[in-house]
């Protein structure tokens, strides 16, 4: 998995999500799946800055975090299910 908040103009910050599974049979190691996801995160109107990304106790970036998982699992389950 991985978490990148990056910049928009070197003050305002985006988010973006990755993270990749993959199912493995135990007895060959055989990889019978593997997917990954992606899900940006941005707010258009309020771009944050860093000081409102950390604020009370980064709340706006656990926001963020959270958003983008729940993007991410769906995502995921609809690969597994061969939905995509």
């Amino acid at each position: 998995m991985q978490i990148w908040y990056y910049p928009a103009n070197w003050a305002r910050y985006h988010m973006r999500f990755n993270a990749w599974a993959q199912m493995v049979r135990v007895d060959d190691g055989k990889v019978l799946w593997k997917s990954g996801c992606s899900a940006t995160q941005k707010d258009k109107k309020n771009k944050p800055s860093m000081k409102d990304l950390t604020a009370d106790n980064s709340t706006v970036l656990k926001v963020w975090v959270d958003n983008a998982t729940r993007q991410c699992s769906e995502q995921l389950a609809k690969s597994f299910l061969g939905k995509t």
